[in-house]
This record gives C-alpha cells, structure tokens and sequence, in this order.
C-alpha cells in the first residue's frame, strides 16, 4: 500500500502560500495559537481557495520534474482534493449555529477526534500527522471509495464531537441536534464523495497518471479518451508518453532503448520454421493477458493455485501497468510477477523494455538464466547492459545519468536461480528491496520487477506490502485475437479459433498455443482430425510430429524406417525424462539427476559420434531436440547449471502413461514368445515396468491414469484380457524379491525394500484394473485362503506409501460388491465405463 499524505504534508509539497498554510507552517508555536479566533466557515472557504489554486498552478509544478519527484507532487494534490471537497460538503450542509471558535480547535477538528481536544498534545501536530486514502491501481475498483467514506465518516463525526462541545449546541432543540447529527453522518460524506470524483476527473483530464490508478472512480469515458485498448502494451505507452518530460535520452539511454525497441520486429520465437510459414513479429502477435493482483503479507503462500482461486481476474493490463509504474510504491518495493511455464512472463519483460517511454523511464531487462547467480544484483545489471549495448557502463554512473528518468530493472527468471542453483534464496526480495532503499537515500530512487515460475514462489521471502501479479492463462477472446494475427500472417495455414478452444488447457498458454498453430501447420492437422481426436492422440501427434522434424534435421536421405525408428526412440528417451520428475515427486528434474537416470535406463543410447565433439550431457542431447521442454540456467562459480520441465505438465503426464503402456505392451509380446524356442526370458517378465513404477503410485497424477485408459481403448480385446492376466501374475512374483534388480543403478529415490513393493503392486493392480476396468479379487489370491494376498496388499500400501499417495490409490479403486455369480469381489476404476452397479466401497 502506498505511503499516504497527510494534509499538512500536501500543503506544503505544493508550495501553498495563503494565510492558513503559514498558520500550519508555525502551528507548533504559542504565540500563533494564542492570537484571535476565526470563523469556521471562514476556515473552511480558507481551505476550497486553497485547494484550488495549488491544483490549478499543479501542471506547471509538475512539468520537466524528474518522473519520482513528479509522482510525489501528484499524490499530495490527491491529499489535496480528499480534504477540500469534504469542507465542500461541510459548505453544501451548513452548521447548525453560527459559530466562532478558536484556531486551537479548528485545527482540532480537522486532526483528531474529541478524545484529543482535552489532551495535551499539540493538536495542530496531530493535523500535520493526519493520513489521508491514496489510489493503488492493484487495488479492488471500489476499494478507494470505502477507504474514502469511511475517512470522512470520521471527519464527520469530530465535527458533530467538536460541535456539542459549546453552549450553542446545548441551546438547540434535541430534534436539531439529531437531524444535525443525520446529515453529519450520512449526507456529508456522501455529499464529499461527490465533490471528491468531480475534482478527481478534473486532475484526470490534465494528468493521465490519475486515471490509471484507480479505474473504478474515473469514468470509462476518460480511458477511452485517453486511448482505445491495443495489443503489444500500445494503450501502456501512449498513456504514460503523454506524462514524460521535455528532457530527451542521452547517448547511453538511447542506446539501450534502440536495443529494447529492435526486439518488437522480430520473430516471437526464435528458430527454424516449416518452408511458407511466416512467425508474426513480438508487435504483432503479443497479446496483453488477464492477470491477478493483490498486496501480499508474510504468511501468504502465493505459490498455491488455490490461494489464487477467488481473487478476481483483471483484463486492464496497460491500465495497471501504467499506474503502478507511476506510483511512489514502485521505487519502494519490488513488483513480483508470477505464472506458469510459457504464461508469457520473459514476453512482458521484453514488451516492457521496449514500450516503456525513454524520456521518462531507463528500462534494463537482465536475463537471470545468462547472469552470474554468484553475482551482486549491480553487477548482473552491468552484465546485461554490455550485453544489449556493447558497452561496459558502472551501474551509479548510468543511474546519476538517467537524469530525469527513472531505472526500470526487469530481473526475468527468479526461478531460473532457484531450480538450476538449488540454493536457498529466501532472501532475494529482501535484497533487492534494500538496493531500492539504497537508491532511494541517493536521490535516484529505481524499479524493480521480478519474474518467477508460480511453483516456486514460496521459496523467496515476502516482505508486507508485496505487490504480486499472477498472469492468467489467456480467455477464449485472447485465443481468437492471437489467432487473428496468426492467421493473416499465414493465410495458408489458417487455424481455426473454435478448433484450437478443444484444447483449451493447451491454447490458454501463448507459448502452447503457438504450438498448436505449428502442429496445425503441417497438413492442417488439427483440422483434419475433426472434433474426435481424443487428448492422447492429440500429445502423441504433437509430440511425434516435432520428434520427426528435429531427426529430419539431422538425418541427411533417411530411409522411412529408419525415420520412424529415430522418432520413436527420441519419445523413449523423452519419456525416461519425464519419469525422472514423475519418480522424484517433482515439476523439474536437474541435469545431473537426468544425466544418471538416462545411463541407468539407455547407457548407449543417449551417445553418438557426432554429439561427442559438442561435448554435450546426455541430458542436453535429449532435452535440446524439443520445443515444449524449458531448460533453466544460471551461472554459478563459473559453471552452468540446468534444469528442465515441461511447458505443461501434461506433456509429462502423457510420456509417463505412453511408456509404461509400450513397457506393458513389450511383456506381453514377451510373453508369447515363451512358447517359442527363439527367446528365453521366462514367462511375464516385468521388463522395464519393475524399475519404472516401483516408486511412485500412477494414481499420483490423475491425468497419467486417464491417458493410459484412453491407450489402453485402442488395444484388442483379447490383448486386454491377456495384459490383465500378466499384471495379476506380476503381483504375486512381485512380493518375492527386491524391485529393479535388473536395473540397479535406475535410483530416483532411495527407498526401503517394502516402499519399492507397495508402489510397484499397487501400480500393478492399477493398470490390471485399467485394461479391463475390474479385477476380481480372488485373482490375487488364486492358491491361497481368500483374500489372503489382497488382505496383505493393502496393509501394505497404506503402512508404505505416503498419505496423499495412498489417498490417491482409493479415491481410483473402488470395491464392487456382487449380488449374483461370479466373484464376490471385484475391484474397479471409479468413474470407469462398463461397472455394472452394485455395492461400492473403498479399497480395503
């Protein structure tokens, strides 16, 4: 919340020269407040006169003021306005009684309440002390007015309190004074909210800053008087270009700002791109989102989606960003921004640094994932001006030469620190805000906005009074916008909006949907495959369709087999990737971790003659080759370190399920060769299942277990029945000996034996219930007393796996009683087709 002006402060900021302003400069002094009384209503025209002038000379006050100093100036005219329009009201109403009284109890009513009269305090101090509501533009639309009424609510009261305090009140009839009292309470400060707007619009119509920090009093009329809204943070320039100074850039501000604004007319991504396609420049295709803003405290959690979940989305982006930008809060404290991966956070810093006006702001974008972690937060500045510029420039010598302008540092990728480094940084907001502080007591007070993942939010400390901003993945309007540009660029590959909303968890991230233009690219894809392609098919073609061009790109004259087979070991490879965050519990998965698991799994594979000479991880070698994972970096002590994720979970999601159905696909056809002389391996031998699912139950992720039903729909009938018959084998073989024997080094975790069985059982059992959607009990229990195995089974389970894990087992599996025939127990997928009813229960 921003520092608020007392009146007294405002007076005098202003310069304000009349009778009344040198009784506050010398209220302190006895001899003043020993002189004659005046008049209230004398007083009170004292103060509108006041008001008046000091906001009529406010543009010539404010004018070639450097943009801090400028924004001070503005909040104490607000102060101004508060005060003057609430003796408006007290004008409109009138006093009960003509009144005199001394300059000791005016000052009284407008600084305190009764309690205080009677004190010794200096009451004229208490005036000087007395805060007055400020705007934010993060706040609610109606969050001013309540903070407004309630202020001249108290204002009100003092003056019936101050009133009944002489004879005259007493010599008025009980029916006065209550009718006095009414109007006091209710007429007055609705009659200064009044005043208050009218004067408000007044300011607005001569400085643009007072109509973007509070959208909810300033009329629509005046936004679209000042700029209808556009893409690419137009409506944020040109609100904030008609506020600059008159004094120009120097070299080195031009300098950066050419850099800044160069970015505009290139690609929005970069890369290589199918022939014909045409990538609309950042310009034209950036799309302003729908975000969440609130002041947060110390205790909130921000990292959570749920603590998100009931604060209202805004679609005033331009508007927020333009008021934020020209409040004393943004020199006070960082400005944290917050999304998921390819929400657009590393886009709104570039589209900042270039639409940000270079008369009045000096924009440094520092890409954390290229600046030494290691580093002091000066020197990673130093660092990205020498990259944009090419020249090496002191960060004091750059802020004194600002001038005028204001230093706006975007430090992109918080998170990127974090996850790459694994260090602690609960600090770094801490830090920066104590290098605001620094720069503030130098007289050159700076900007700072953070970028960070959502995930990982909760690893940096939050001072009070944090702003945090969360992008929103965009509305079904803001696909079909994008799309429009995307579209006109590429008139031949044209995606239809109603086609990309089927897949609106993809198309409601910029960076996903950009995807999905370019799988629709080729063929029409998306299209062609109609309102039926099923969301596994849809990751299958889009994760295949990319695999194959990247081994185009590398394969000179392939055979089709050979292309087909590249492809389909790059998925493998892809999906141990994904296993390596599904078996550690995590969204991200370092390079060293990937590194070791890669080797456990494919110690060949992941090598090649002609990747040795870039002498590159086999990590690097399988993540590089694909658009949708995010690779994070930070410099430290002098190495890179990296870590990966998905751009969307469910790209992992589906790359579990995709293996473990190919892994349960590769037990069956090992299986039938048993009865042949050509193959040894004994009958349902677990292959690559046993080290895969012997540490996480697949119900830990419900969106892995709905994909391996939509794979397992397209397997025959009889391979069905035949894959449930193999998992209900391995259940029983699986309790006997210690899980991954044959892949030893494949350790995510380390866990005891007795974890490893219950997660490999329990995963087991699911996917033995997934193929068929049932599992009679007494099929675990085929030489044994009944339901001994499935007895033990679940005592195990729920003594082995963690809690959410085992929560997550029974809320999948259920226990149908039947009433005729069969089996008197049959485990089923809840929700699953093809359950007939009957009694239901939990797993055990």
């Amino acid at each position: 919340m921003r520092v608020s002006f007392s009146y007294g402060d405002a007076v005098k900021l202003l310069g304000g020269d009349t009778g009344l302003v040198k009784l506050l400069d010398h209220a302190s002094a006895a001899a003043v407040l020993a002189t004659g009384g005046i008049d209230l209503l004398d007083a009170r025209s004292e103060v509108v006169r006041l008001g008046k002038q000091l906001v009529s000379s406010l543009r010539a006050r404010v004018t070639g003021l450097h943009r801090v100093d400028r924004t001070r100036l503005l909040e104490a005219a607000h102060g101004i306005i508060v005060v003057t329009a609430f003796f408006e009201a007290i004008d409109d109403v009138g006093l009960p009684f003509t009144l005199e009284i001394s300059k000791r109890e005016q000052l009284a009513l407008a600084g305190a309440g009764p309690s205080v009269w009677n004190s010794e305090l200096d009451l004229v101090h208490v005036l000087l002390d007395t805060r007055i509501p400020v705007p934010s533009a993060e706040r609610p639309p109606d969050a001013i007015v309540v903070d407004l009424l309630s202020f001249y609510d108290r204002m009100a009261a003092d003056v019936v309190g101050f009133l009944s305090g002489f004879a005259a009140w007493d010599d008025l009839t009980e029916d006065k004074r209550d009718r006095f009292r009414t109007t006091a309470s209710d007429e007055v400060p609705r009659r200064a909210l009044v005043h208050y707007q009218e004067l408000y619009r007044r300011l607005a119509a001569d400085f643009p800053e007072f109509s973007v920090w509070m959208s909810g009093i300033e009329s629509a009329a005046i936004r679209s008087e000042i700029g209808r809204q556009r893409t690419a943070l137009e409506d944020m320039r040109e609100l904030l270009q008609q506020v600059v100074g008159a004094q120009p850039p120097d070299s080195r501000r031009t300098a950066l700002a050419r850099g800044y604004r160069a970015a505009l007319g290139r690609p929005i991504v970069e890369g290589d791109v199918q022939p014909g396609l045409v990538l609309p420049t950042l310009e034209q295709a950036y799309v302003s989102p729908g975000f969440k803003v609130i002041e947060v405290g110390q205790g909130d959690d921000v990292s959570q989606e749920s603590w998100w979940s009931e604060k209202p989305v805004r679609v005033d982006l331009d508007d927020y960003l333009a008021g934020y930008l020209t409040s004393s809060q943004a020199t006070s404290a960082p400005l944290v921004v917050l999304g998921q991966p390819g929400a657009g956070k590393s886009l709104l810093t570039k589209m900042l640094a270039a639409q940000l006006p270079a008369e009045d702001f000096l924009p440094i974008r520092v890409v954390l994932r290229d600046a030494p972690a290691d580093a002091t937060l000066e020197e990673q500045i130093e660092g990205a001006i020498m990259h944009t510029t090419g020249e090496r420039l002191a960060w004091p010598d750059l802020a004194r030469a600002a001038a005028s302008a204001v230093p706006v540092v975007l430090l992109d990728g918080f998170d990127e620190l974090l996850q790459a480094t694994g260090t602690s940084r609960s600090d770094y907001l801490a830090r920066v805000r104590e290098f605001q502080r620094r720069e503030s007591d130098q007289g050159r007070g700076v900007i700072v906005v953070v970028t960070s993942r959502t995930a990982v939010a909760h690893r940096a400390r939050f001072a009070s009074s944090t702003i945090v901003l969360k992008l929103e993945p965009f509305s079904h309007d803001q696909v079909r916008h994008w799309l429009e540009v995307w579209n006109a660029a590429n008139p031949g590959a044209v995606l239809d909006p109603e086609v990309a909303l089927r897949f609106d968890d993809l198309a409601g991230q910029p960076l996903l949907l950009f995807m999905l233009a370019l799988y629709n690219a080729d063929g029409n894809a998306l299209h062609q495959e109609g309102a039926e392609l099923a969301h596994a098919g849809l990751y299958e073609q889009l994760l295949t369709k990319f695999a194959r061009r990247e081994v185009l790109k590398r394969l000179h004259g392939p055979l089709g087999h050979q292309v087909d087979r590249a492809v389909e070991e790059n998925l493998i490879r892809l999906s141990v990737v994904a296993f390596a965050m599904f078996n550690r519990g995590a969204r991200w998965v370092d390079e060293t971790e990937l590194d070791h698991d890669l080797n456990a799994l494919l110690p060949m594979a992941v090598r090649g003659a002609q990747d040795r000479r870039f002498r590159l991880s086999p990590a690097q070698l399988v993540v590089g080759q694909f658009f949708f994972v995010h690779a994070a970096q930070a410099a430290y002590d002098g190495r890179v370190l990296s870590t990966y994720e998905f751009l969307h979970a469910t790209f992992g999601e589906y790359l579990v399920a995709r293996l473990v159905h190919r892994a349960s696909m590769e037990v069956l056809t090992r299986a039938r060769m048993t009865t042949s002389s050509l193959y040894s391996r004994p009958v349902s031998s677990p292959g690559w299942l046993e080290p895969l699912l012997s540490f996480v139950p697949l119900t830990a992720r419900t969106p892995v277990v709905s994909f391996l039903r939509e794979l397992f729909d397209g397997t025959s009938e009889a391979d069905r029945t035949e894959l449930n018959e193999q998992f209900t084998d391995l259940v029983g073989a699986a309790q006997h000996h210690q899980p991954g024997a044959e892949h030893p080094e494949y350790a995510p975790q380390v866990l005891p034996t007795a974890r490893r069985i219950a997660a490999y059982t329990a995963n087991l059992v699911v996917l033995a219930v997934v193929v068929r959607g049932r599992l009679a009990v007494l099929d675990l229990d085929r030489d044994k007393p009944e339901r001994t195995t499935w007895r033990a089974l679940t005592l195990l389970w729920q003594s082995q796996l963690a809690e959410g894990e085992w929560d997550s087992l029974t809320e999948m599996l259920g226990i149908e009683h039947l009433r005729r025939g069969g089996p008197s127990e049959v485990l089923t997928s809840r929700g699953s087709r093809g359950v007939r009813s009957g009694e239901r229960g939990g797993v055990s």
